[in-house]
């Protein structure tokens, strides 16, 4: 149903995959309670507490820096490019005398193991004009071998000279990152001329943060349309930016030519109702892990699944949230995707009439 997968970035989401998916019909096996985790409402991070949680991610969002020959820029997620193992972020001036546009100063990439979660040394940084959908960086500069790579519990810090591809000049450079650039996410919201507002990228706690200030300060929109959304990099904060979309009363639908997966689709269950045009691809999986162990290898009583079951009763309701849950486990690895069937899809009610 959720949950953090690296290789969902390199999914391919060609037709002839949900077409090759079998229907498991149409009655509905109601899960006995009695082999599944407590009913009790259990909770990854406390709704309470969840407020401070994301003032802590932003403190260490914000954190993050790197420093170019002795000038500062902040950082922030561009993009994730889990085929090429590589975290994009922007790169931009914090001189406050620097025009702050639509653009940004450049960009760089860091190496990423999306199977470890864990940075690799490997470092460019490419300067000149950046936007969300143009990238006219022309001046390119690589880390030399000495780059020196340092984890520690707070993040990751490099420390080193870097060269242009193209000359012999070295520049210094250090930078700072923490794992909130990764949980962040990469969602990107629109608003239509209409009352929707079209949502794609991987959700994070960026995705609560923004789902927030849309919906405080739009008040007229009612339908979220989810097009290219392959997953979540933050499980614990996803269901509560669900919760954020019932109780404002949103609808959600993923458009023809739309695909959500994996944390996704629990986003969309969020809606208060749910539809899926004909073209659209709802994709799930088992998630990973604990104690080494698949959630589809967990008993159906262990306490790992209270959380998500919690959540799944929220949107789904009591019979058919915990039965959907449990059918996504077992659908497909949590490095496979399963694409629903419309039998399926309306069987487990994930949409609405």
């Amino acid at each position: 149903m959720t949950h953090k997968l690296p290789t969902i970035f390199a999914l391919s989401i060609a037709a002839s995959l949900l077409a090759g998916c079998g229907s498991s019909g149409k009655t509905l096996t109601t899960t006995n309670t009695k082999d599944v985790a407590s009913t009790k409402v259990a909770h990854s991070i406390k709704p309470d507490e969840v407020a401070a949680y994301v003032a802590e991610h932003l403190e260490n969002y914000n954190d993050m820096s790197l420093t170019f020959d002795g000038i500062d820029y902040k950082v922030s997620i561009m993009k994730i490019d889990g085929d090429n193992s590589q975290v994009y972020v922007y790169l931009d001036s914090k001189n406050p005398a620097v025009d702050k546009t639509n653009s940004h100063n450049g960009y760089a990439t860091f190496g990423f193991n999306f199977d470890t979660f864990k940075p690799v040394n490997k470092l460019k940084i490419c300067f000149g004009t950046v936007t969300a959908t143009t990238n006219n960086a022309d001046v390119c500069y690589s880390a030399q071998k000495s780059m020196k790579m340092t984890t520690e519990i707070f993040g990751t810090q490099y420390d080193g000279l870097v060269s242009k591809d193209t000359s012999d000049g070295v520049y210094e450079v250090t930078a700072s990152i923490n794992d909130s650039l990764i949980t962040h996410g990469t969602l990107n919201i629109t608003l239509d001329d209409s009352n929707k507002a079209i949502l794609s990228g991987e959700l994070g706690t960026g995705s609560y943060i923004a789902i927030k200030e849309m919906i405080d300060n739009n008040p007229k929109v009612d339908t979220l349309v989810l097009k290219n959304m392959p997953g979540s990099l933050n499980d614990d904060i996803n269901m509560h930016t669900g919760r954020l979309v019932r109780n404002a009363g949103l609808a959600t639908t993923i458009a023809a030519d739309g695909v959500a997966a994996s944390g996704a689709v629990d986003l969309f269950a969020a809606g208060l109702t749910r539809t899926v045009e004909k073209g659209g691809k709802v994709g799930v999986h088992s998630w990973c892990c604990v104690k080494g162990k698949p959630a589809n290898k967990l008993a159906k009583s262990d306490e790992a699944h209270a959380p998500l079951l919690t959540y799944s009763r929220e949107m789904l309701g009591r019979t058919y949230g915990p039965d959907f849950y449990f059918f996504t486990l077992n659908a497909a690895n949590f490095d496979n995707v399963h694409w629903m069937t419309t039998e399926q899809l309306n069987k487990y009610q994930l949409v609405t009439k």
